[in-house]
């Protein structure tokens, strides 16, 4: 076995799987944060300053919602043989997983969002949610279905292709593909919030007539008050009290209560207080002069003003304790700000970064692959 080609086929490969953690880690984090501020409502993004080791939870996470979805075609490929593309394996089980995942996808996405738990994958209130816009429901399955169409077409049409050109151009077509079909995630989220007033978490149910007879009730209250030792006596009424008679010892005195009134307590603690000492308390009066303004400790911030009254609220807390404005909707749900959307300034570095790291990524696969016959993998 030659050694050097050795070398180079497992570091391309352990470098493929070191720059698949970061971009895959950097990729879904910003795809979930857009999908939640888009069904916030907000068109700009301010991404959250995250350590990145904060990230590494979330390719897990999409990887098990999609996982789930593709599971039942590679079981199905497993035991049935399809008559269609039976030469490539690969391209079959994509054929045969992606209208499942591209039709169910989106309800597991949001069902997981929406839910006590990310672990939970489908509520039916979600379903019931879409299934009342119906119209745009289909507009958002033939968008994606048209944007998952180019993706592919332009990631087959570069692998097809000799042209070294073409990567860098497939890797930026699939990126801004991605992002885009996280804002249409994000604007079918914004859809289900903007049902107000209508039950999502149960289904709607007929109030029942009323019936015209009346109910009759099972018994009387005062058969169940006049149950058990623990009666109260009636106001006036004198209560027998029967001695206690011991065979030993003869009739037993019972316990007896003291005469102890909690309001008059109360009341003379009251007059207590009032009077600290042995002597009547004097009144007094406020003065009706205005206090003196606070003046700002000028030692602990180099910018306090020493003339700020801090009994006022400054400019800052007006601010922070002000609402922020609600976000204006979009014109049109699944166009306004959607296609050119991996192009705001805010979101063009993370167009960049995917697009490099899938380029990146496709150049060590192909430096792979170029080693693999020496070494006779694959055949």
């Amino acid at each position: 076995m030659p050694i050097g080609e050795a070398i180079i086929y497992m570091i391309t490969m352990v470098a493929q799987i070191g720059v698949g953690i970061v971009v895959g880690s950097y990729l879904a984090h910003h795809f979930l944060v857009i999908v939640e501020l888009t069904a916030a409502g907000h068109d700009r993004m301010t991404w959250p300053k995250e350590p990145y080791k904060d990230w590494l939870w979330k390719p897990p996470y999409l990887a098990w919602l999609i996982a789930f979805w593709l599971a039942p075609a590679g079981i199905t490929l497993k035991f049935v043989k399809m008559p269609f593309l039976a030469d490539s394996k690969w391209l079959q089980f994509i054929a045969l997983a992606l209208p499942g995942l591209w039709l169910f996808f989106p309800i597991t996405l949001l069902s997981s969002f929406s839910a006590t738990s990310r672990l939970i994958i489908f509520r039916p209130a979600i379903v019931r949610g879409l299934l009342q816009f119906p119209g745009k429901l289909l507009g958002f399955y033939l968008i994606t279905a048209a944007l998952l169409g180019v993706c592919g077409a332009s990631y087959l049409w570069a692998g097809a292709s000799k042209n070294f050109w073409m990567m860098p151009l497939s890797a930026g077509i699939v990126s801004a593909g991605i992002l885009i079909y996280a804002r249409l995630l994000g604007r079918l989220g914004w859809m289900l919030q903007q049902i107000k007033g209508r039950a999502l978490d149960r289904p709607r149910r007929k109030p029942s007539r009323p019936s015209g007879k009346k109910r009759r009730l099972t018994g009387d209250l005062d058969q169940y008050e006049d149950r058990g030792p623990w009666k109260m006596p009636q106001p006036g009424a004198e209560e027998v009290v029967k001695p206690v008679v011991s065979p030993w010892y003869g009739q037993l005195d019972s316990y007896g209560f003291d005469d102890y009134d909690p309001e008059a307590k109360k009341l003379e603690e009251i007059k207590k207080s009032k009077v600290p000492f042995d002597g009547p308390a004097e009144p007094y009066v406020l003065s009706k002069e205005e206090p003196p303004p606070v003046p700002a400790r000028t030692g602990e911030s180099p910018h306090a003003d020493a003339r700020a009254d801090l009994t006022k609220p400054s400019e800052y807390e007006m601010r922070l304790a002000a609402h922020d404005p609600e976000p204006d909707p979009p014109k049109i749900l699944f166009v306004s700000g959607v296609f050119n959307f991996p192009w705001y300034t805010d979101c063009l570095p993370i167009w960049l970064f995917v697009a490099g790291g899938l380029v990146f990524t496709q150049i060590l696969y192909s430096i792979q692959q170029s080693v693999a016959p020496a070494l006779q993998i694959g055949q």
